[in-house]
């Protein structure tokens, strides 16, 4: 039995696709994929990918196709970065605070380039600087924490975990390379990009600047908003802000879903991790 990993565009960073060859049969699976992030070349290259070409299986996710596919957010990538330019020139003088996965480096991406076309600096915290610093051969567009630009913002708690984790050294690091303090950010929010996480921590700090001064953006799958528990959620509602849904999400659209099928012309298609009604798919949902 082999295995070959294929690279796909996806939220989470060097995701793949998997191809299992055994007792002369093939499966690909494609796990969780899309064709609209900044890495989408790797969907056209799949599609290209002789190697892939008539499969015995075909595993593939589904998710846009059910009944929630209207909560992924806007088309592609690029939009999002567009509209986080647009919310930052709309307030000038506010803090941009947007909510995303700290494993989402698109996302992060997104958020500096939206920082740098404003005049703004990034605001990231020490979890996601390490993420990006971890993940810097991956390209040379990951922004960093020592770059101009880029600053980092710390809660207590996350130093007490990295000291926890021997990496005082990088904590101290990170600080000279360039800290902002929560005075900083109230003192000039329109001078900011802040990519935030966590809970009731981070609205501290927006009590801090101020309700009035903050532009709130959830950039994350809807339904993770309308959970029980959501703090940023229930800092709006308190606060009477209105956040704004600026996101795409992680998973192809049922067009490139439909065109992955048609290029890879498997045998037999199995539909994952879908709603969808299995009479509405091409082949068959397990």
């Amino acid at each position: 039995m082999g295995g070959t990993a294929i690279p796909v565009d996806h939220a989470a960073p060097d995701s793949r696709a998997i191809l299992v060859e055994a007792d002369g049969q093939r499966l690909l699976y494609t796990g969780d994929l899309r064709a609209h992030g900044r890495t989408a070349f790797r969907f056209e290259k799949m599609l290209a990918d002789e190697r892939l070409r008539g499969v015995d299986w075909l595993l593939v996710e589904g998710t846009t196709l059910g009944l929630s596919a209207s909560t992924h957010g806007l088309a592609s990538e690029p939009d999002v970065e567009v509209r986080l330019v647009d919310l930052a020139r709309e307030k000038p003088d506010s803090l941009l605070a947007v909510a995303a996965s700290g494993q989402n480096v698109d996302r992060l991406v997104s958020c500096f380039r939206a920082a740098k076309q404003t005049g703004r600096l990034l605001v990231i915290d020490p979890y996601q600087a390490y993420v990006l610093m971890k993940l810097q051969n991956l390209s040379d567009n990951i922004p960093q924490f020592t770059w101009d630009e880029v600053r980092v913002s710390f809660a207590p708690h996350q130093v007490d975990r990295l000291k926890a984790a021997g990496l005082m050294d990088l904590v101290c690091e990170m600080s000279a390379e360039g800290k902002v303090t929560t005075d900083q950010l109230a003192q000039e929010p329109g001078r900011y990009v802040m990519c935030v996480r966590g809970g009731f921590g981070t609205t501290k700090v927006f009590d801090k600047v101020g309700a009035a001064n903050v532009v709130l953006v959830w950039s994350m799958w809807s339904g993770y908003w309308h959970r029980d528990g959501c703090a940023f959620r229930e800092w709006s509602e308190k606060n009477g802000v209105d956040a704004q849904f600026v996101h795409s999400g992680g998973h192809a659209w049922r067009e490139d879903l439909l065109r992955l099928v048609e290029a890879i012309a498997a045998k037999e298609t199995v539909w994952v991790h879908t709603d969808a009604d299995p009479d509405e798919l091409p082949g068959r949902r397990s």
